[in-house]
């Protein structure tokens, strides 16, 4: 066994909305990651830090005079064009106990959904691509698809891969509600 371990998550989940509106949540990179339940801000790459402005955590890292600063998204409705964002999570550490991490993410929109690259913490590396398929029309349906590759340290695996796939579940059932109540 080495040092590392790989693992690979697929999911998939139907849609009672147009294909249009999942697509737009997928690649609007503010709005696909802020379904996670351990989201709690992000930041173009290279520019000063803001959080979510949907409860924001309270010792959050990410302040300016003791205040939260919120991500105020393009008129595009997106952060920014640079693809390469950080990101600050609320990660369950020991029962209630929680703390903020940052990681680096790469969010490319591809033809039919998004494709992203995580860079975290110990060598930790996630790969993932999200599809809408099917519901081209207003009154159809369609289906949200993920395939995520997950690299961590072996001994680390088993809590990355638990927190992980917890936050992309809820995430999935975030962009349900979001285009199920729109629509």
């Amino acid at each position: 066994m080495g040092f590392t371990s790989t693992r690979e998550f697929t999911y998939q989940r139907e849609i009672s909305a147009p294909h249009e509106s999942v697509l737009a949540i997928l690649q609007d990179p503010y709005r696909l990651c802020s379904h996670s339940p351990h989201f709690a801000g992000m930041v173009p790459d290279d520019v000063s830090p803001c959080v979510a402005d949907t409860q924001p955590p309270s010792d959050s890292p990410v302040e300016e005079n003791g205040r939260p600063v919120p991500c105020p998204p393009s008129k595009e409705g997106r952060l920014s064009t640079n693809q390469w964002y950080k990101i600050y999570d609320r990660i369950p550490v020991l029962g209630p106990l929680k703390t903020t991490i940052t990681i680096r993410a790469k969010i490319v929109p591809v033809e039919g959904g998004v494709e992203t690259e995580v860079e975290a913490g110990f060598g930790t590396r996630v790969k993932t691509k999200y599809t809408v398929e099917g519901g081209a029309g207003e009154n159809t349906g369609c289906v949200l698809k993920e395939t995520t590759v997950l690299e961590a340290l072996s001994i680390m695996m088993p809590y990355v891969w638990k927190t992980m796939e917890n936050g992309h579940l809820h995430s999935f059932d975030g962009i349900r509600k979001e285009v199920e109540v729109s629509s």
